[in-house]
Parts: structure tokens; C-alpha cells; sequence
């Protein structure tokens, strides 16, 4: 039982666990069996357009929609102005880049993947996620190609879009770990252990064994 509101980061020794785990919130999986609630409430009983309204999966090899930036950060929603556009894109730190694109925010993005790093990239597609002002955000950092200033940035990103919003994490830096309120280590599709990095890192003797794989 997750209490809303707080940061978490999902980790197992086959990142297939923690990643089949972020994939039951959307429901891009369903369970064999159990059930997965929100705020009490069977999610199966809701419709997929409702809880992907407010639950979304955010990585950095999200696909490029065709047209503008403007165009990506609405995805369909038409009714998304270009100030909430500027402004989710702000949120995430993705304006700088985004504004200095040929034509701003009218660029043309569609085969464009390969200009952007994956911090960019990852960065897009939080803004583009924000515009929706989802309750529950999943975000799967990635492996490689961000520099030190990069990882700033998305640092200060995530100090604000975890305020007063549930946010999961399928970690890849230590900061990460560090910054959320909790971590869920998962073993052989059940919880091993749960609780902040410092206090896990004492406790768990797993958790320092799948730290120690990762990070040194």
C-alpha cells in the first residue's frame, strides 16, 4: 500500500520485475491475478482513456510525433495553447533547447530523433507529459548519454514535478535513489525491502548487492 503524493523508485535484480511492475499503473499489462487500486478503486473497472488521462509512462525513446514541437507537446490536444505548451516545457527545462530550435516551437520534429541526446529527448517528453497535469507520473530514466549539466537540469525538474503529484521512478543514477522518498525493491515478483536509499543501504544486504552491480 503506496500513499499518494510521494516519490518512489522501483528497482529488482531483473529490471524486468520493476519494469512489469511501472507497466500494471497504466495497464499496458493487467495482472493474472491480484487487483491494482487507485484511491481504493479496481483500475480494471476503468476505462484505458481514463487512467492513462492520469498515468503517464515517460522515457527518452518516446517517439517524435509528426509536426511541430507544439504539435508533440499537445499530442492531440487541441485545445492546449501555446503558453501552457511554453510552460510545461519551462517545468521540465526543455524550453532552452526547444526555443532555440530554427523555428522555436514551429520547428518540424518529425525525423528529427537523432538531433536531440537523451537528456533532450527525456526532457520532451516530460513536457509533453506535463501539459496533461497527470496525477501519477512514471518516469524510466535512461542508461546513458547525459552529461553533468544535463543531469543538473533534470534534477532540478524533478524537485518540481514531484511536488504534490505521485511519481514512480525505474531509476538509473544514484541522485535519483537519494532523492525519493522511497524504494521499492522487488524480488522474484514480491517486495523484498521498502525505504529510503540511507536506510536500505544499512538494512538490506539485497539492495547493497543490486547497488554495488550498479553503480560500481
Amino acid at each position: 500500500q503506496l500513499s499518494a503524493g510521494r516519490s518512489y523508485a522501483v528497482v529488482s535484480l531483473n529490471p524486468l520485475e520493476a519494469q512489469a511492475f511501472a507497466f500494471l499503473l497504466p495497464r499496458f499489462i493487467e495482472p493474472q491475478s491480484g487487483r491494482v487500486l487507485f484511491d481504493g478503486e479496481d483500475i480494471a473497472w476503468s476505462t484505458l482513456e481514463s487512467i492513462r488521462a492520469e498515468t503517464l509512462f515517460v522515457t527518452a525513446d518516446d517517439p517524435f510525433l509528426p509536426g511541430s514541437v507544439l504539435d508533440n507537446l499537445r499530442a492531440g490536444l487541441d485545445s492546449v495553447t501555446l503558453t501552457q505548451a511554453t510552460e510545461a516545457a519551462k517545468e521540465a527545462r526543455a524550453h532552452n533547447f526547444l526555443s532555440r530550435l530554427p523555428q522555436g516551437y514551429e520547428s518540424i520534429l518529425e525525423g528529427a530523433e537523432t538531433q536531440f541526446d537523451a537528456g533532450q529527448r527525456l526532457r520532451l517528453a516530460l513536457a509533453r507529459a506535463l501539459v496533461r497535469k497527470p496525477a501519477l507520473l512514471i518516469i524510466a530514466e535512461p542508461r546513458d548519454g547525459m552529461d553533468e549539466a544535463t543531469k543538473q537540469l533534470l534534477d532540478d525538474t524533478y524537485s518540481r514535478i514531484c511536488q504534490g503529484r505521485t511519481v514512480f521512478f525505474l531509476p538509473q543514477r544514484l541522485s535519483t535513489l537519494r532523492r525519493v522518498d522511497d524504494i521499492i525493491l522487488l524480488r522474484g515478483g514480491r517486495v523484498e525491502a521498502m525505504g529510503p536509499h540511507a536506510l536500505l543501504v544499512k538494512q538490506s544486504p539485497l539492495y547493497r548487492h543490486w547497488k554495488t552491480m550498479h553503480f560500481h
